[in-house]
């Protein structure tokens, strides 16, 4: 037998892996920027709302590359996966993006490594924030400077020209008036630029604050005020805009020093930008920075809010190390593979128990790690369970590192998006090595039971046929005397010794269907039969010791119980004779009574019948109850018992009764009497012809009449035993029949060539040629020659089989020993009629 044990503390940490990576992807979702997670080889394997809406399609299994054609703002050509994934971080590079027809994109674009607990590269994380307009507000405000510096320049030009050229006083006011209208036009452009540059200030979703330095008297910038900012200032930061004008920013954060001094003084000195991010810790929060100076002395901060972002980050982080961890700390092993298969993740304990690094066991390279003898098998499943989608339940030995090979429970299960698309397969491997050893060595002990059943079984026939042997000679040889002139007392001294040996062929019987019962060979032999008569034939055996004690012993039938049933007959009378008799066994005086009674319908066309054995006896003690229906257990057990006995009955009936589908109970006390009873499911038939009338006896009793014209049938008897040849001839002769003998099977073949014989009555069991082969040289004699002579098999086997095995050979019929010279009679003359004339 095999015992498969589910672990649910694997199921729970499962579960516990899955909900967190749904709180790492929900988190990337809700970024308020466009973040995109790239595995090892650069595709996409998750994206966030404002990524997927960046690129205009699902993004998910792309390349980055193709999906993001990005450039820097040279027109170079820009790889932005390839130096997160070996270990390198971008940190805020201006990329250009054209997607379609689109008007061209300015991000900033931020790209870092993401790797596990032991610093391997298994991807990237790639977040961009759209700067166009931004840039767009730069370039107005450089343009507006440039058209400014023209102006200035235009003017300059223009007074030099009125002190040169005095005495052309018209001309200069000419072109005065021209130039005047030229700054007219400038200042109209200007103010444009300065509306143009002020809605786009007060459109940003970044914070912008210009800032002016505050320098010591040594030069050195020391602190800087903020000049103005924009309206997203206060969103971003929380602070009012009143409040923020016009304040230094040590005063302003409550920093003691102004935060990022350093950075924003060389920014205003040079006009290098720069840009950088921070976890501000007065705010806690997390601020993308780009600082550009608008001229010497001031600069200006464009921030954004990143802490959502950043918080994604770490909880992606976390989960990832939570995930690897996890499955690091599985029992067994676990893997990972593609939807086509191709398996990219195998924990660190597929390396430990094979000896071999995890790389190797990637891709197909997992199978060269089985045993030969189970390689195509299990890829061809393996196989067969991706393009048919479905689960993956295979055992395979996997070799250790140290050679040898165990064996393994591997499980592979699809994990699904909400589509219902493969997007992984996930998978275990449990080392059942010792579960198979166990069930092997259960195997071979169920082996070795069942050929000990076997042996004992045999035992059993072969005690049967030694046994059944010498009682034939006995019980025939007690009938015959009894059908002499006896005196009464050698009379009854014969009767005993026939019942006690008939004692002695029920405890044989018992013991046979004990071990048919052990072996589930104890079958029902279920034909319609008449109930009343039945039971009568079954009393008759058990009256005479009733009798003899003075006990009443009788039985009522329900008027609802029909005439005629239908089940077996044979059994039925086995269990009713075993209470029956134990009743009259342990009854001194009183009465035995029989009670059957009908119930209720079941299903199969069947009724429930409840027979009930009542009787006035010693009772059992209470502490003897639990004794009942135990092999070979007496509720009395000491030396000086009164009542004898196998202890088998009861088992056996109860084991017959529950074969039929029904249940036997009792109740008793002790000094009172017993009471067992027992329900069982019968068929229901109209009266039939061939309804039988008793078990095992279905003709009436004496020898079988015949007309006095017709001649004796002559029998040859094929017996090894002396005494049962004896027994037998006397018991054919005095029922009309000629009878001639055969010692063994060579000579009953010679004798049937010779002789004309109308029925061989052949011994299985017998020297030089057994029953089987004398059968079968008569069947092949008669096949070349015609005929058919009825052979009817006489052997003390009893085992169920054994009659198949008879008819197999050959045989027409069946007797087992002892001879039932009455059933032997019955079977005889079926035969002689089915014989051809």
């Amino acid at each position: 037998m095999s015992v498969v044990v589910t672990d649910l503390t694997q199921q729970k940490r499962d579960e516990e892996i899955v909900a967190a990576e749904k709180l790492a992807r929900s988190i990337i979702e809700q970024a308020g920027e466009a973040i995109v997670v790239c595995d090892a080889k650069g595709r996409i394997i998750q994206a966030s709302r404002h990524a997927r809406a960046l690129c205009g399609e699902n993004p998910l299994q792309r390349k980055f590359n193709e999906l993001f054609p990005l450039r820097l703002m040279d027109t170079s050509t820009l790889f932005s996966v390839a130096a997160p994934l070996h270990g390198d971080r971008s940190e805020n590079v201006e990329v250009v993006f054209e997607r379609g027809d689109h008007q061209p994109s300015i991000l900033l674009l931020n790209a870092a490594p993401l790797v596990n607990d032991k610093k391997q590269i298994i991807g990237c994380i790639v977040a961009f924030t759209d700067i166009t307009a931004r840039k767009q507000a730069e370039e107005a405000l450089r343009r507006s400077e440039a058209h400014l510096q023209a102006a200035n320049q235009e003017l300059q030009r223009v007074n030099a020209e009125l002190q040169v050229q005095g005495e052309e006083l018209q001309a200069q006011n000419q072109e005065l008036a021209r130039l005047w209208k030229v700054s007219v036009q400038a200042e109209e452009a200007l103010r444009k630029n300065e509306k143009r540059l002020a809605d786009i200030y007060g459109s940003m979703s970044e914070g912008l604050a210009l800032h002016e330095l505050v320098y010591d008297i040594s030069g050195k910038a020391v602190d800087y005020i903020i000049v103005d900012v924009n309206p997203a200032f206060e969103n971003v930061t929380g602070l009012e805009r009143s409040r923020a004008i016009g304040k230094k920013a040590s005063e302003l954060y409550g920093t003691g020093e102004a935060p990022y001094l350093d950075t924003y003084a060389e920014v205003a000195s040079t006009g290098k930008p720069e840009s950088f991010e921070v976890h501000f810790v007065p705010m806690n929060k997390h601020f993308h920075i780009a600082v550009f100076s608008p001229e010497k002395g001031k600069f200006a901060t464009v921030f954004q809010d990143i802490s959502e972002r950043k918080r994604a980050e770490e909880k992606l982080q976390e989960s990832e190390l939570f995930f690897r961890q996890t499955l690091e700390s599985v029992p067994g092993m676990i893997f990972t593979t593609r939807p086509d298969g191709y398996c990219d993740y195998q924990s660190q304990q597929w390396a430990d128990y094979t000896g071999v690094p995890v790389s190797e066991h990637l891709g197909d390279g997992w199978n060269q790690l089985l045993h030969p003898d189970d390689r195509p098998r299990a890829f061809a499943a393996w196989q067969a369970a991706v393009q048919e989608r479905a689960p993956y339940d295979l055992e395979y030995r996997v070799r250790r590192r140290d050679g040898a090979f165990e064996w393994f429970k591997v499980r592979g299960r699809p994990i699904r998006n909400a589509a219902g698309e493969i997007v992984r397969w996930f998978g275990t491997a449990l080392n059942i090595n010792d579960l198979v050893i166990i069930k092997e060595q259960l195997q071979q002990a169920k082996e070795s039971a069942e050929a000990a059943t076997q042996a004992k079984s045999q035992f059993l026939a072969n005690m049967s046929h030694e046994l059944r042997t010498p009682m034939t000679g006995v019980l025939g040889m007690l009938d015959i005397t009894l059908e002499g002139p006896l005196l009464a007392e050698q009379r009854e001294f014969i009767e005993k010794a026939r019942a006690a040996a008939h004692s002695l062929v029920r405890i044989l019987n018992d013991i046979l269907d004990l071990s048919k019962s052990e072996a589930g060979k104890l079958l029902l032999d279920e034909k319609p039969f008449l109930l009343r008569k039945f039971i009568d034939s079954t009393f008759d055996i058990i009256l005479p010791v009733a009798t003899s004690k003075g006990l009443d012993l009788n039985f009522t039938v329900d008027g609802g119980v029909p005439e005629t049933l239908i089940g077996d007959q044979t059994r039925l009378n086995q269990v009713l004779t075993n209470l029956v008799g134990n009743a009259v066994k342990f009854t001194e005086k009183g009465k035995v009574e029989l009670r059957i009674a009908a119930g209720r319908g079941v299903p199969g066309g069947k009724r429930e019948f409840t027979f009930t054995v009542a009787d006035t006896g010693i009772g059992i003690p209470d502490d003897k109850k639990d004794r009942l229906f135990h092999v070979f257990s007496q509720v009395d057990e000491s030396h000086s018992r009164t009542y004898g006995g196998t202890g088998l009955g009861l088992v056996i009936s109860k084991q017959i009764v529950e074969l039929m589908g029904g249940a036997i109970t009792f109740t008793s006390i002790e000094g009172k009497g017993s009471t067992f009873s027992f329900t069982i499911p019968l068929g229901e038939a109209e009266m039939e012809q061939g309804a039988s009338s008793a078990a095992g006896q279905t003709a009436p009793g004496g020898d079988i009449p015949r007309a006095a014209e017709m001649t004796k049938p002559r029998l040859l008897i094929a017996e090894d035993e002396p005494t049962i040849r004896q027994v037998l001839g006397l018991m054919f002769q005095r029922s009309n029949y000629e009878i001639d003998f055969a010692e063994n099977g060579q000579k009953a073949v010679e004798l049937w060539e010779t002789g004309k014989f109308d029925l061989i009555l052949m011994d299985v069991q017998m020297p030089r040629m057994n029953g089987f082969e004398a059968t079968g040289a008569i069947r092949e004699k008669e096949r070349a020659r015609g005929g058919h002579i009825p052979i009817v098999a006489m052997t003390a086997n009893a085992l169920k089989g054994y009659e198949e095995s008879c008819l197999a050979a050959g045989m027409d019929a069946y007797i087992s020993k002892p001879i039932d010279l009455k059933e032997s009679l019955r079977m005889i003359e079926e035969n002689l009629k089915q014989k051809p004339l």
